[in-house]
């Protein structure tokens, strides 16, 4: 391929057709000059009226500090204490629980940081995986993400348009870290069951750990490793049936990272899902 044409990239972006300009309206020369006005020297009156604040928007501080009402389904919707401490075990009663423990557990880290690989590298590896499609490239913002998680360097995030290659975000440093386990949030049901089907195709074990999925079994195979991808809720997470996994110490030395997707419902689901906070 000649370098005038570079391969592209993957997934290909998508075109949307956007929606026509709003108009403008027609703005009086009264309006406009003040605006004009401010780039150029004037008399200090421009300034004046520029910066004034107008009367309604002077509020009082105790309307602002005031919380507002949520409603859910036409109903008030008052805080509740959870019946459970979150990301805890039950530590009372019959049903006390303990974390999982596996005889092969040692003291050694099983997650060594790793060096950042190259753009070439890396689209072998997904290559390899069957994951990027022949005469493709990956994104340079999925590379970058990727060094970061196998090298330990930190946290990162990503802000990308739809369809643009996040999911792959949790599924590159596994390619490169050969045991490591990613742990993806979710909020969605519907986002997680073609990832797990095309994950579980390729040879890399993923599992959605939901309320009709968490027997005594799955929970076992998740923290002994078996499942390379959690996909999970944040409710389903801080539990106290996903706890047995979370304490566990062979879960905690498998843990690559941990992927928030769809961040943004960290803030806008903090009113009707608590979890997110």
């Amino acid at each position: 391929m000649s370098e005038n044409n570079p391969p592209p990239v993957w997934p290909p972006p998508r075109h949307r057709n956007k929606p026509p300009p709003t108009p403008r309206r027609n703005l009086s020369q009264a309006a406009v000059s003040p605006a004009r006005n401010i780039l150029s020297p004037g008399p200090p009156s421009i300034f004046t009226a520029a910066t004034t604040t107008p009367q309604h928007l002077l509020t009082s501080t105790t309307n602002i500090s005031k919380k507002s009402t949520t409603y859910r389904n036409g109903y008030e919707v008052k805080p509740q204490t959870p019946s459970y401490k979150p990301y805890a075990l039950n530590s009372r009663g019959h049903k006390r629980q303990r974390p999982f423990s596996f005889d092969d557990v040692s003291g050694d880290p099983i997650i060594v940081p790793m060096q950042p690989l190259s753009q070439e590298k890396w689209n072998a590896e997904a290559k390899a995986s069957c994951w990027l499609p022949e005469g493709c490239e990956l994104r340079p913002f999925q590379t970058e993400c990727a060094d970061i998680v196998i090298g330990q360097a930190g946290d990162a995030c990503v802000i990308a348009p739809t369809g643009s290659g996040k999911s792959l975000l949790w599924v590159l440093p596994l390619l490169a870290q050969k045991r490591g386990i990613s742990l993806v949030i979710t909020p969605f049901t519907s986002l997680v069951v073609e990832s797990e089907t095309r994950t579980n195709d390729i040879d890399i074990p993923s599992a959605f750990i939901y309320s009709e999925n968490k027997d005594v079994r799955v929970l076992e195979n998740t923290a002994r490793g078996d499942y390379r991808i959690i996909y999970i809720c944040v409710e389903m997470l801080e539990g106290s049936s996903f706890a047995e996994v979370l304490h566990s110490e062979t879960f905690q030395r498998l843990l690559l990272a941990i992927f928030i997707d769809e961040a943004h419902t960290v803030h806008e689901s903090a009113s009707w899902r608590p979890a997110y906070t």
